[in-house]
C-alpha cells in the first residue's frame, strides 16, 4: 500500500501568505534585456512554443514568427543584434529549434497549416544565419489530422517526430528528404511529448494531457519498443502529471487525480518513482492538498544538488494559491508553503513554473492578476530555504504590457536565465488570435561588483558532483586560498597556496556545500557541489 500524508496536519508544514506590494522592490535579479517581435496571428493554427539556443560563442538564436513569416535572430549576451533571417517561408506550427552537432541549426515546420494536405519542411542554417537547406519531407501521410511536434539529432542524423490522428510516429529523415520508418503507437489525445535520450540512446517519450500517463521507452537503432506503460491509477479521473529526471535509473512522476464525494472534488497528487529499466514502480506514495481542490499540478522538478523534490500546485476557487511542496528523494515531505496570488480565469491553467540554476538555487515563476489588461502578469523570484519568495522581479516588456506565458527556459550561465514566450493580445476579442513572441535574459546576481570580483561560475570547473570522496577542480589561474563552506555558512576546510587541483572531502558529512577558490590576482569564483552519503 502506498503511505499517505496530508498537508494539513504535519507539524513541520510552513505556511507564508505573500502580498506583491510588500516584495516588489530592492530587486537582487533584473531583466538585463529583452526582445518582442512584431504581431503574428493564431488563426493559422501556431503552435506557440517559441524557443531560443545558445550557439558555442555564447550567442542566442532566437526563432520568432511573424505576421506569418519564420524569421531567426542572433543577439550577443548584451542583447545586441549580429544577424537576422527572414526565411521569407509562411509557416502557422513548427517544432522547436535545436542545435546540431556540427554547430548548426535546424527546425521543422508546416508550410501550409491551413491546407488539407500538409507540406512539412525543415529548414538548416549555420551561426551566422546563412541557409544551408530547406528540405521539403515525403512523409507517408499529409493529411490535415498529421500534426507536426519535434525534430531531434542522434549520431549526427536527424528524426521528427509526428502525430498522425492518434498515432504517434517517429521518421529517420534521410538526404533526399524522404523518411525511413522506425517507430509508430497509439496515443490518444496526447497535445504535447516530451523526448529524453538516455546513456545507452535509447529514447524516452512521455506523452502530455492524456494517453492515461503513458511513457514508453524505444530503441531508435533497433527501431525496437523496450516498454511502455500507463500510469494512471484505476477508478480516478485524470488530470495534469509531471515527470522529473533523476537520473539513468529512474524518473519521478507526480499526477494529479480526482474522485467525486458527496458531489464534490477530492484530488491526491500521486508520487511515483519509475525504474528506467523495465517501467515498474519502486515507489508509490500520494499527498493530499490542504482545501482538496487542484486546478493545476503547475511544475514538479528535482534538484540533483540539493537532492530534493520540489512540486508546485493551484488550488481551486474560492481558495485560489499556489503550494510549494519540498520533498526528499524518497519522497519523505520536508515543508510546504501556500503563498496567495490574484486568479484570472483566462490564466489559472498556467500559472506556475519550477527552474533549478547550476548550482542549486530554485527559480520560481508565476502569474498573478494585475488588472485588466495584465491578467497573467508575470513574476520571477529566487526561493528561500523555507520556500519564501526572496526579492520578486515583476516582468513588463517594453512598448507591450500585457500577460506573458513561457513556452521555454533555458540557463545561460550559473546566474542568467534566457525566458522565451508568447503575449496574447490586450484585446478580449483577439485575445489568442493575434500573439508576439519574445525572448529576455534574467540576472539572478545583479549586484554591483568590487575588486574581490565573485566571477562568473563557467570559469571554475568540478567534478564529479556529486561527490563521494576526490572532488576535483579546473581553474586557469594561480590559486591562493581554497575554502569549503557548508550551505549552513559553516566553514569546513581551509587550506592557503593550495598547489594540487583536488580536494579529500571524504570526511564531510552528506549535504550541500560551495567551493570558494581567492587566486593570487584577487578574484574569488565559487561552485555548489554536493557530497553523497
Amino acid at each position: 500500500m502506498p503511505s499517505i500524508f496530508t498537508f494539513s496536519f504535519v507539524k513541520s508544514i510552513f505556511i507564508i501568505l505573500f502580498s506583491l506590494l510588500i516584495c516588489l522592490s530592492g530587486f537582487s535579479q533584473t531583466l538585463q534585456w529583452s526582445k518582442l517581435s512584431d504581431i503574428h496571428s493564431l488563426t493559422s493554427l501556431a503552435g506557440i512554443r517559441p524557443n531560443s539556443v545558445i550557439d558555442e560563442e555564447g550567442n542566442i538564436i532566437y526563432v520568432s514568427v511573424e505576421k506569418d513569416i519564420l524569421h531567426f535572430y542572433k543577439y550577443d549576451a548584451n542583447g545586441n543584434e549580429l544577424a537576422h533571417l527572414n526565411s521569407a517561408q509562411t509557416t502557422g506550427a513548427f517544432s522547436k529549434l535545436i542545435k546540431l552537432a556540427s554547430g548548426d541549426f535546424a527546425i521543422a515546420y508546416d508550410l501550409t497549416p491551413l491546407e488539407v494536405e500538409r507540406t512539412i519542411k525543415i529548414l538548416t542554417f549555420n551561426p551566422d544565419l546563412e541557409i544551408i537547406q530547406n528540405q521539403e519531407i515525403d512523409l507517408p501521410f499529409t493529411s490535415e489530422a498529421c500534426i507536426l511536434y519535434s525534430i531531434f539529432e542522434l549520431n549526427s542524423e536527424i528524426f521528427l517526430s509526428i502525430f498522425n490522428w492518434e498515432e504517434h510516429f517517429i521518421f529517420k529523415i534521410l538526404e533526399d528528404g524522404s523518411t525511413e520508418f522506425i517507430f509508430s503507437g497509439a496515443a490518444s489525445f496526447a497535445s504535447e511529448e516530451k523526448l529524453t535520450f538516455l546513456s545507452d540512446q535509447s529514447l524516452l517519450i512521455e506523452y502530455q494531457y492524456g494517453t492515461e500517463h503513458l511513457i514508453r521507452r524505444i530503441s531508435i537503432r533497433d527501431k525496437q519498443l523496450i516498454w511502455e506503460k500507463k500510469y494512471l491509477n484505476e477508478g480516478r479521473i485524470e488530470m495534469q502529471y509531471k515527470t522529473a529526471h533523476g537520473n539513468d535509473q529512474w524518473i519521478a512522476l507526480a499526477s494529479a487525480e480526482r474522485d467525486w464525494v458527496d458531489g464534490e472534488a477530492r484530488d491526491t497528487v500521486r508520487l511515483k518513482k519509475i525504474d528506467l529499466e523495465d517501467g515498474s514502480i519502486i515507489l508509490d506514495t500520494f499527498l493530499i492538498p490542504d482545501n482538496h481542490c487542484i486546478t493545476h499540478l503547475s511544475d514538479f522538478k528535482f534538484n540533483a544538488i540539493t537532492g530534493r523534490f520540489y512540486l508546485s500546485l493551484a488550488g481551486c476557487f474560492p481558495i485560489y494559491n499556489l503550494s510549494l511542496t519540498e520533498l526528499d528523494v524518497d519522497f519523505n515531505f520536508l515543508r510546504t508553503a501556500i503563498h496567495d496570488v490574484n486568479s484570472d480565469e483566462l490564466f489559472m491553467h498556467d500559472p506556475a513554473y519550477l527552474h533549478v540554476l547550476p548550482e542549486g538555487e530554485m527559480v520560481f515563476v508565476f502569474k498573478s492578476r494585475k488588472d485588466s489588461i495584465e491578467r497573467g502578469n508575470l513574476y520571477i523570484t529566487i526561493l528561500q530555504e523555507n520556500l519564501s519568495f526572496g526579492n520578486v522581479l515583476e516582468i513588463n516588456l517594453p512598448p507591450k504590457n500585457s500577460s506573458e506565458s513561457i513556452s521555454d527556459i533555458l540557463t545561460y550561465d550559473n546566474h542568467k536565465i534566457l525566458f522565451t514566450g508568447s503575449i496574447p493580445s490586450s484585446e478580449l476579442n483577439v485575445f489568442w488570435e493575434e500573439v508576439q513572441f519574445f525572448t529576455m535574459l534574467i540576472d539572478f546576481e545583479s549586484t554591483t561588483s568590487t575588486e574581490n570580483t565573485k566571477l562568473n561560475s563557467r570559469n571554475l570547473e568540478i567534478f564529479p558532483n556529486p561527490v563521494h570522496d576526490m572532488l576535483y577542480f579546473k581553474i586557469e589561474e594561480d590559486i591562493k586560498q581554497v575554502q569549503i563552506h557548508h550551505i549552513s555558512g559553516q566553514l569546513v576546510f581551509h587550506s592557503q597556496n593550495n598547489q594540487s587541483n583536488f580536494i579529500s572531502v571524504d570526511s564531510l558529512p552528506g549535504g550541500v556545500y560551495t567551493l570558494t577558490l581567492t587566486t593570487n590576482s584577487g578574484h574569488i569564483y565559487s561552485r555548489k557541489f554536493l557530497k553523497n552519503l
